[in-house]
C-alpha cells in the first residue's frame, strides 16, 4: 500500500478499479492456510485498503469520483473447491452496495460489476513465468 500512496501523492485519482484477485482451487482443509490467505488478502482485504485511501482523498478535496469492483456471480452461489474465491466476492459485492449510500451525498459513485466467466491467459503467463526463473 506504501508503493500505490507515494506514487499517487501529487495526482487526485477520481477512478478506482478494484480488479485484482485469483483463484485457489483444491479441497481446503488440504490446501495451505498461506495459500487462502494470500487469496482473501488479495481479493478481499487489499479493496478496502485501497478504497478507504482513494475515498479519503476524494472526500478531502470536494471531488467526485466513481470507485468500482470487479466481483463475480460465484459470491452469489456455494463454491465447493474454491472457498475463498466465492466468499471473498461476496464479500466485494456487500462491501460495495454498503458503500455506495454513504458517499453518495459527496458526489462519489460505487459500483460492483459481476461479469460472467472470462476467458483468460492465466495458464500461458505461469508457463512464461515458470521459464523466467
Amino acid at each position: 500500500m506504501e508503493v500505490i500512496k507515494k506514487g499517487t501523492d501529487d495526482v487526485l485519482v477520481s477512478l478506482v478499479f478494484n480488479n485484482a484477485g485469483f483463484i485457489t482451487t483444491g479441497m481446503f482443509a488440504d490446501v495451505e492456510v498461506e495459500r487462502h490467505m494470500a487469496n482473501y488478502e488479495c481479493n478481499a482485504t487489499c479493496a478496502v485498503r485501497i478504497t478507504h485511501h482513494f475515498l479519503n482523498k476524494l472526500l478531502d478535496s470536494g471531488s467526485k469520483g466513481l470507485i468500482a469492483f470487479t466481483s463475480s456471480p460465484a459470491g452469489l452461489i456455494p463454491n465447493p473447491f474454491a472457498v475463498l474465491y466465492g466468499s471473498t466476492k461476496a464479500f466485494l459485492t456487500e462491501f460495495a452496495v454498503s458503500l455506495a449510500p454513504e458517499v453518495r451525498y459527496a458526489g462519489v459513485d460505487v459500483c460492483v460489476v459481476h461479469p460472467s466467466p472470462v476467458g483468460h491467459r492465466q495458464r500461458l503467463t505461469q508457463e512464461v513465468l515458470a521459464q523466467a526463473i
